[in-house]
């Protein structure tokens, strides 16, 4: 079933989420739908939608933790992480 995340890093900064996005690196995300991300009122948020919650906790576990853990010295979804998660009834592409 597919999954959608809203995380709201508090504190966090644009300039630390891109050198995390760089150290993921490019290659192909398996099971990642859609991703936005951007500045809020309090801290960087980031909202994505997976094909299912495995590929979302797959690629938390094996790409996303040790990134951050890399760049920060902490996992990601650590204690300044706030995160939402729903499974999917209804999206709709644009465009199509």
């Amino acid at each position: 079933m597919t999954y959608a995340v809203i995380e709201d890093v508090a504190g966090g900064d644009w300039d630390t989420y891109n050198r995390i996005t760089e150290e993921i690196g490019a290659d192909p995300i398996a099971g990642l739908v859609l991703l936005a991300s951007g500045v809020g009122d309090h801290g960087v948020r980031v909202m994505s939608v997976w094909s299912s919650e495995d590929d979302y906790r797959a690629f938390v576990t094996e790409r996303l933790s040790p990134a951050a853990q890399r760049v920060t010295g902490t996992e990601a979804n650590g204690s300044r992480s706030v995160t939402s998660a729903i499974d999917v009834r209804h999206l709709v592409h644009a465009g199509r």
